[in-house]
């Protein structure tokens, strides 16, 4: 058996250690078997996975502190493909933010939720970037079955246009 180069090594101590402080950070369970961090929770992405310490949650708050809307969001989430078709019924409301909630929901509910995934194509031309955001992130989170995706993900990344409503958004936030 081939011994591993030092580079791999830390490779692999880097991963290891990064799964160790996932799960030690929240991903696991309080002894109640609820989530230990708030659905809500905004993870940084390090720049160079391999070079930096394990990445930590910007935000946590435990499961006794969510407001009702993280409590639905975890809820909705857990049931999965039964809460599929009012979360796509909630895609053309007139209310962006619920547009915005709905996707974000199907997003974590992630691959079970691949029949949303006609609605969130037509929302990557939103007129809110929130909705944009919200309905590109939840196609990469259900993952390959959103394959018919990739062309519509593809413009809206080369889309001049939106390029400037996103500077826009971000800019008044």
């Amino acid at each position: 058996m081939n011994s591993l180069t030092p580079d791999q090594q830390r490779r692999r101590l880097t991963i290891a250690l990064s799964m160790a402080a996932l799960a030690a950070t929240g991903l696991g369970c309080q002894p109640d078997g609820e989530p230990a961090t708030s659905p809500l929770t905004v993870y940084r992405q390090p720049a160079d996975f391999a070079s930096q310490r394990p990445t930590l949650p910007v935000k946590r708050k435990p499961y006794n502190e969510w407001d009702l809307r993280e409590t639905v969001v975890d809820a909705l989430s857990r049931i999965g493909a039964p809460a599929v078709p009012e979360l796509r019924n909630r895609l053309t409301s007139n209310d962006a933010e619920v547009r915005a909630q709905a996707a974000d929901v199907l997003g974590r509910i992630g691959p079970d939720a691949n029949e949303a995934i006609p609605e969130l194509i037509i929302l990557l031309d939103d007129e809110s970037g929130p909705v944009r955001r919200s309905a590109a992130r939840a196609l990469g989170q259900i993952g390959p079955a959103a394959e018919q995706a990739v062309p519509s993900l593809m413009r809206v990344l080369e889309d001049e246009t939106l390029k400037k409503q996103t500077r826009d958004d971000n800019d008044a936030e």
